[in-house]
């Protein structure tokens, strides 16, 4: 199976076990990986990685949970919600990213900004 085959099925898994939901979070961050292990994968998001960390609202109690996610399980996340969606089993093209994206000053600053060339 492909990689990315291995990653669909992964999304799926978490979907459907419930470790990551099937629907936009409130908020999305992305940043430098953060040590904790990836809501899809289950691999460690390494601090020389980009992760995204997702914020989805628990009730109407105001709760919140947060996942950490590389990249590449993100765009896998996205894509099969996608495709839910339209009801089909490939789908093509970019895709929206629901809700909020922030980053970090350090990440909004060109290279120059940060001392690098």
């Amino acid at each position: 199976m492909s990689g990315n085959g291995m990653r669909r099925d992964r999304v799926r898994d978490a979907i459907r076990t419930g470790k990551l939901p099937d629907r936009s979070p409130e908020r999305t961050w992305g940043g430098q990986g953060s040590g904790t292990c990836c809501a899809i994968c289950d691999e460690w998001l390494r601090p020389d990685e980009v992760e995204f960390e997702l914020e989805f609202a628990t009730g109407s109690n105001g709760g919140v949970e947060n996942h950490h996610v590389h990249i590449c399980c993100f765009s896998a996340w996205e894509r099969h919600r996608l495709e839910l969606k339209r009801g089909t089993l490939v789908a093509t093209g970019l895709f929206d990213v629901s809700g909020e994206i922030t980053f970090a000053a350090y990440e909004r600053e060109g290279p120059a900004n940060r001392g690098g060339s």
